[in-house]
């Protein structure tokens, strides 16, 4: 018999459509919004979100350019760049430093890393321990960040990368370079040359006046940064490589530089001076071998000397004012020759001690001279003399002298804070004898050697110069040549103010430098002058040329406030200026045999 098996009702379910419909219907506009949006984000603002990202991840480093040298003539370096690399540990922005389980992963191979580190960077110690001390706290702690090494020298440093990209760790370590700017010479030039202030940033000097050339173009480097387990940074291109600095070739001599730096300081501490110059140039060309300041400083320390009240970084020679006194006699003895109110043999009576008046204006020489000629009024350095013939030329014609001269100009040296001549307004009552013999004007040291270079050039005024050419990153020269000089007076009347200025050597308030001269001969002129307010104290200065009849070198000396007595031009600056003429002719005569070569 057979079974059958009962058949049970289904549940009535009604349409399907109906029942999705509903949720289709509510979907499908959220659907074609989302895809309609998304197409007008990729097509309309798709760069501008790309650009969104591309800032929230690109990091720029700047690269700094390296900085110029400063060389002298002969190619010796006075001032550089010196790069040393901090180097630390950075596990900044990596998954694997975030748990004590993922830093354990990498303990023992960082460590025997470091371990190589240490011997690559040639490491004390001491120092080794700090650094894996460091590692220790890194591994149980919060620390991400430690420094190997502060300072390390670049060819060691680039040793280490060698060792970072051998081994795959170049992404962990961050290399900080640091510069220093050395100056090899220390105090020598050192006012002229300048320092870098810890920024660093130029602060004075040439590496001041020169800074864009010397600095260069910073580059950059561009990549991108993502927290990527295996390499969180990834370079990217639209780097920028820096434009390293120009250098610049001065025409400074490193040796004569440093002999009158030790003869000026010589000079200076022995009459307890305020302050002093020398001046070394070559009269035809106007190039300066040497252009020293007492006191001075060394750049490197240069923070010890800030607060000094003396102003060691004052490039006294283009800085400071001098009344010039008698090496003023010269030029106006030269402007009354010229206008031929006076000639050499001409008597002049240069009265008593007591001084002589003109009108109501008393004048007095160092000692009672009598009768002298015109050409014993310079050998003599008399005020009574200079003054009797000094103001036949009248306002016109001394200020004609002058500017002829071009001592109411300044040189346009290339160091910035050159100052101006100062002199007040004519009088007169007194102008026209004071200013014969070198009073009632002010100008700088560096104004009077570049106009002096005419009594021992044939009469021509040069421009001083210190940079003789600048050499870009690529060894590219640019030469800068000399300013074409300017024709004061002839050259038969520079020959014989010359003359007198030897004879005031041989047989004037010179005479006694002659001892002092071991290879060459000297023509010159002193000037001694009192301070118009502080009358307790004096200017020493001595101007000279050598060899006398066909010069190489000028010099330039000044003290000032030199303490004791006599503070005479003659016996304060003359030894000094004649044993720097004297010991750079010597070298310049040894560099000339042993090369083979021109003295200039």
């Amino acid at each position: 018999m057979a079974i059958r098996i009962p058949s049970f009702p289904r549940p009535a379910m009604g349409p399907v459509l109906p029942r999705i419909a509903l949720p289709v219907a509510l979907i499908l506009p959220l659907l074609v919004v989302v895809l309609v949006r998304t197409a007008t984000l990729h097509v309309k603002q798709g760069p501008a979100v790309d650009l969104r990202v591309d800032r929230m991840v690109r990091r720029v480093s700047q690269v700094a350019a390296d900085r110029g040298e400063i060389l002298d003539r002969e190619g010796r370096v006075l001032a550089a760049t010196q790069v040393t690399y901090g180097i630390a540990f950075d596990g900044k922005g990596s998954e694997l430093w975030t748990s004590v389980e993922r830093k354990t992963k990498v303990a023992d191979p960082i460590a025997w890393f470091l371990g190589q580190a240490a011997r690559t960077l040639e490491l004390e110690a001491s120092a080794e321990r700090r650094m894996i001390s460091g590692l220790a706290q890194a591994l149980v702690g919060e620390r991400r960040y430690f420094v190997l090494t502060p300072a390390v020298a670049a060819e060691k440093a680039n040793a280490f990368r060698a060792l970072l990209e051998a081994n795959g760790w170049q992404g962990w370590f961050r290399f900080e370079p640091i510069e220093r700017r050395v100056y090899p010479l220390g105090e020598v030039g050192s006012t002229v040359l300048g320092y870098l202030n810890d920024e660093p940033v130029a602060a004075c000097g040439l590496e001041l006046y020169f800074d864009a050339l010397l600095r260069g173009e910073a580059g950059r480097h561009v990549y991108r940064q993502y927290p990527l387990i295996d390499d969180f940074v990834a370079a990217q291109g639209r780097s920028v490589d820096p434009r390293g600095g120009k250098s610049l070739q001065l025409t400074l001599d490193a040796t004569i530089s440093y002999l009158a730096q030790e003869e000026l300081a010589a000079a200076c501490q022995k009459c307890d001076a305020k302050w002093g110059t020398a001046i070394v140039m070559d009269p035809h060309s106007g190039e300066l071998l040497a252009l020293e300041s007492w006191p001075s400083f060394d750049p490197q320390r240069f923070r010890e000397q800030s607060s000094d009240p003396r102003q060691p970084f004052c490039i006294r020679a283009v800085q400071s004012h001098i009344v010039p006194g008698s090496i003023f006699k010269p030029f106006i003895l030269a402007g009354v020759l010229d206008h031929g109110l006076s000639n050499l043999d001409e008597v002049v009576d240069c009265g008593a001690k007591e001084g002589k008046l003109f009108g109501r204006f008393r004048v007095h020489d160092h000692k009672a001279l009598g009768i002298l000629t015109v050409a014993q009024v310079l050998q003599k350095s008399s005020n009574i003399g200079m003054a009797t013939i000094g103001s036949r030329l009248g306002r016109e014609r001394m200020y004609e002298t002058l500017d002829r001269f071009e001592l109411r100009q300044r040189t346009g040296l290339e160091l910035g804070g050159e100052l101006g001549a100062k002199h007040p307004e004519w009088n007169e009552r007194y102008s026209p004898f004071s200013l014969s013999f070198g009073h009632e004007i002010q100008v700088t040291p560096l104004r009077v050697a570049a106009s002096f270079a005419a009594f021992a050039n044939g009469g021509l005024v040069v421009t001083p110069r210190l940079v003789s050419r600048i050499v870009d990153a690529d060894g590219q020269v640019v030469p800068r040549p000399a300013p074409a000089p300017r024709r004061a007076i002839k050259p038969e009347l520079a020959e014989t103010v010359r003359a007198l200025l030897e004879s005031v050597v041989e047989e004037g308030t010179g005479k006694d430098l002659k001892k002092l001269l071991s290879c060459t001969t000297l023509a010159g002129k002193s000037g001694t002058t009192q301070h118009e307010v502080r009358k307790n104290e004096y200017i020493a200065s001595f101007v000279g040329f050598a060899p006398a009849k066909e010069p190489d070198l000028l010099c330039m000396v000044v003290v000032y406030g030199p303490k004791g007595y006599p503070h005479s031009g003659s016996y304060i600056s003359g030894p000094p200026t004649a044993r720097i003429l004297d010991r750079s002719i010597r070298h310049l005569t040894d560099r000339s045999r042993a090369t083979g070569a021109a003295r200039f």
